[in-house]
């Protein structure tokens, strides 16, 4: 019983922790176009419906999100939960794309006015949404840091306010 008792924190800690390999840098940014390309992120993990790719630069992290929906798809830094964190939240609605960044508070989020510098891209194909976003390494990842703390979302609706319909929170070593 005492073996089952360690097994299984542990086995909890491995699933929240996303990957079991770090965020390490790399010297090839990855392009925010909609299209994940074979290579372009240096780390990814699959969750139920959306996959999270992730690489960094010296000065960028780059991120994309890839989720089985016809939506909104949504990441946010900081924190793995909603309350704290800096999330980028997108849909694309016709020939229209729209992201805006928001702060997470609680069960909800409000839409932010102190922006961070941001390049992305967002494409809807075939039941797919794609966000890819580039921004700057030192608004998510302080000199020292050890881990990147993320929530990533995504829900039916092309709009901003519409409850996910999944969602799920991820740490990164670095």
């Amino acid at each position: 019983m005492k073996k089952v008792a360690l097994i299984i924190p542990m086995l909890l800690a491995l699933a929240v922790a996303g990957g079991a390999q770090p965020l390490g840098l790399t010297d090839q940014p990855a392009v925010p176009d909609g299209v994940v390309e074979e290579g372009e992120y240096s780390w990814s993990e699959s969750f139920q419906t959306i996959t999270l790719h992730l690489s960094r630069t010296d000065t960028r992290l780059f991120a994309a999100v890839e989720a089985k929906a016809e939506g909104w798809v949504g990441i946010g830094f900081g924190s793995n939960r909603m309350t704290g964190a800096h999330i980028f939240i997108g849909f694309v609605r016709g020939s229209r794309v729209e992201i805006q960044q928001h702060r997470g508070s609680g069960h909800s989020h409000r839409e932010l006015q102190d922006t961070v510098e941001l390049d992305y891209a967002l494409r809807e194909q075939g039941g797919v949404t794609v966000m890819e976003l580039s921004v700057p390494v030192e608004a998510f990842i302080a000199p020292g840091q050890e881990r990147l703390e993320m929530i990533i979302a995504c829900g039916k609706g092309d709009r901003t306010r519409v409850y996910h319909s999944y969602r799920r929170g991820v740490i990164v070593d670095l």
